[in-house]
């Protein structure tokens, strides 16, 4: 069975769509669990609403989805999620939160819970290409999207949590402890949520990992050669006010394609702090257009 760990802290609106489409895309069972993380006061994550975690509860009760409430004192222990691996022990930074409720995820789904292949997701990542395991993960032990930063002559590799993959069946002693989504300062460079799995990368032979690529934010236009898409991914870029437009009519999109199987909404946490209404009317009309696609049958790709 394949376990995907879908990370929320806002957006309720458009859990079970992420969940149906994360459920049905793979040719086997898939168990889906949300992990719940939004705050239990008002900030710029949850647009100044605190309710933000009861709802995204209430949509998982509602729709039979299996959910865990991050407990929030553990962003002020992390040191009992981490253990030796922490590198603050109390931290509200995003990337901060981030790993520990990746971390927190990893220990009680495969340390504690057994899981062997799991899937680790953002909440605005959404498949739309039908695919097998072995297809999803290239046949490897590990999947993901590769991370570099420097510091003067250092240089890091680690990977990026927002769509990882790990398939341990083979895997033997120790090895599941050595994931590690601690950020901050790993080996000398400084780095974001997933900066403590260079430790896996490392502990893998090249053959057992696989570093998926896309097209990333605004670095892609309509000018490119794309893969086939559905509408309902197509629509979106065509109309997503964050789209940049040059004078020669060329559009760079914001959103991207992740491996030819994923689409990435992009700033589902709100990082980029645009407000409510901005987000609000983004997502209901990329919900329109991914309902309407399912109801449709029109949603996934073969």
């Amino acid at each position: 069975m394949i376990t995907v760990i879908g990370t929320w802290i806002n957006h309720p609106e458009v859990l079970k769509e992420h969940r149906d489409l994360w459920v049905k895309v793979f040719n086997e069972k898939v168990r889906y669990v949300a992990y719940i993380d939004a705050k239990n006061h008002s900030d710029f994550s949850n647009f100044g609403d605190a309710t933000v975690r009861e709802q995204l509860v209430k949509v998982c009760v509602d729709n039979d989805i299996e959910y865990v409430v991050v407990p929030q004192n553990y962003h002020f222990m992390r040191r009992s999620v981490f253990g030796e691996k922490c590198m603050f022990e109390a931290d509200q930074n995003p990337s901060g939160r981030d790993s520990l409720v990746c971390q927190y995820a990893w220990n009680k789904e495969v340390l504690e819970g057994g899981c062997e292949r799991v899937i680790l997701v953002q909440s605005d990542i959404f498949p739309y290409r039908c695919m097998s395991w072995s297809d999803f993960t290239h046949g490897r032990q590990f999947y993901f999207k590769m991370q570099t930063r420097k510091n003067g002559f250092l240089k890091l590799e680690y990977a990026w949590e927002g769509l990882c993959a790990f398939d341990m069946e083979t895997w033997l002693g120790d090895m599941k402890r050595i994931v590690d989504f601690e950020y901050g300062l790993q080996k000398g460079v400084y780095t974001d949520t997933g900066g403590g799995l260079w430790k896996i990368m490392e502990a893998l032979t090249d053959n057992q990992k696989y570093s998926w690529t896309g097209l990333d934010s605004l670095q892609w236009s309509s000018k490119d050669s794309a893969p086939e898409l559905p509408f309902w991914v197509t629509e979106h870029l065509r109309t997503d006010t964050r789209n940049r437009v040059e004078a020669d009519g060329t559009i760079s999109y914001y959103s991207e394609i992740q491996d030819d199987r994923c689409f990435h909404l992009r700033a589902g946490g709100n990082w980029d702090n645009v407000g409510k209404e901005v987000h609000d009317k983004r997502y209901s009309d990329f919900l329109k257009l991914l309902k309407e696609a399912i109801v449709d049958g029109t949603v996934f790709l073969s």
